[in-house]
């Protein structure tokens, strides 16, 4: 289900892309859009029209709230700073208030419209677990779930759009890597079909492009801010409870003793000597620790819904694979 609808979405991309007839153009709002569409139809399967006013305020309010959120999230962790009045708290508070108004019309739209048969969405599945009466423990209920579907969105629609646009500024510098690419894909998918998750394990070289980007422009670079939920001391350091702390992810990624010429741009680093993908722990795009991805965390509640296998690892691969596939046609 998830596969078809990335397909739709791209699909219709390409078209845009190929209606511009070679003229140049710039991808980035194609692309934030079709993003969007993805997650709004997983989420709360609805999909707009590129150019609807409602879609367009929707990617309005989400750049609003990112700009926001930065000096925001800064003023979380130095606690001083909390208890000072703050403009920018009450402009992304406000711009909050109407994201999930939007988000809130669709959940009760499509609860409404669902009639308990084949799950199409996140909310489906919550609505049928709720009517069947299963147990989804104390901390799920229609406030979660809304802000869960709107995490979905706020965490998913800048930084898939900008890791996407990296991915093609590396391939269009490395010309050599691109052609690579565009040799595996001619092998494994041919040309008259997309990639789809059953090639995955059939395009090392894809996946290992995939990783690369992701190592050097990972989506969130200094990760999400965590809080300690108990007094511990971790490496001879007390750490309270209540402590916030974020993860260092660009350092990780950057880190010579790991990497070898981590500012190099080289895919096979995550290939063996056959050629096949090498898997590295210490690549973490998505941060570490319970909140490792949103959409992650909540896989494990509805797993009749999201696949087993690490849901962002499927996602990129589908994603991108597909959008090579187009991009590289005539190369």
């Amino acid at each position: 289900m998830f596969e078809t609808q990335i397909c739709s979405e791209l699909e219709y991309l390409f078209k845009l892309m190929d209606d511009q007839q070679g003229a140049s153009f710039d991808p980035s709002i194609m692309i934030q859009r079709t993003v969007c569409n993805i997650i709004s139809r997983v989420s709360v399967a609805t999909s707009y029209e590129h150019g609807d006013k409602e879609f367009d305020k929707i990617l309005h309010i989400s750049d609003e709230i990112m700009a926001l959120a930065g000096s925001a999230g800064f003023k979380r962790i130095v606690k001083i700073l909390r208890l000072l009045p703050s403009k920018t708290n009450e402009a992304l508070a406000k711009a909050m208030n109407k994201f999930m108004a939007i988000v809130d019309g669709h959940i009760h739209k499509r609860k409404t419209k669902y009639d308990m048969g084949t799950a199409e969405c996140f909310i489906d599945v919550h609505t049928k677990k709720v009517h069947d009466s299963e147990d989804l423990g104390p901390h799920v209920n229609d406030e979660t779930v809304a802000k869960t579907v709107a995490s979905f969105f706020m965490a998913g629609i800048d930084t898939s759009s900008y890791q996407i646009l990296w991915v093609v500024i590396y391939l269009l510098r490395h010309p050599q890597v691109m052609r690579k690419a565009r040799n595996e894909i001619d092998e494994v998918v041919g040309r008259d079909r997309l990639p789809t998750m059953d090639d995955q394990t059939d395009m090392p070289f894809t996946q290992a492009i995939i990783n690369e980007c992701m190592r050097l422009c990972a989506p969130v670079p200094m990760g999400v801010m965590h809080t300690a939920a108990e007094d511990t001391t971790f490496m001879g350091y007390s750490i309270p409870k209540g402590t916030m702390f974020i993860a260092n992810i660009w350092g990780v990624h950057n880190d010579p003793d790991t990497w070898k010429d981590p500012n190099k741009f080289d895919p096979t680093r995550f290939l063996d000597e056959h050629g096949q993908i090498v898997e590295n722990e210490a690549l973490i795009p998505f941060s570490a620790g319970k909140n490792l991805v949103i959409v992650l965390s909540k896989k494990a509640l509805y797993h009749s819904y999201f696949p087993k296998k690490p849901y962002y690892l499927k996602k990129l691969f589908l994603k991108y694979s597909k959008w090579f596939y187009t991009f590289f046609k005539g190369f």
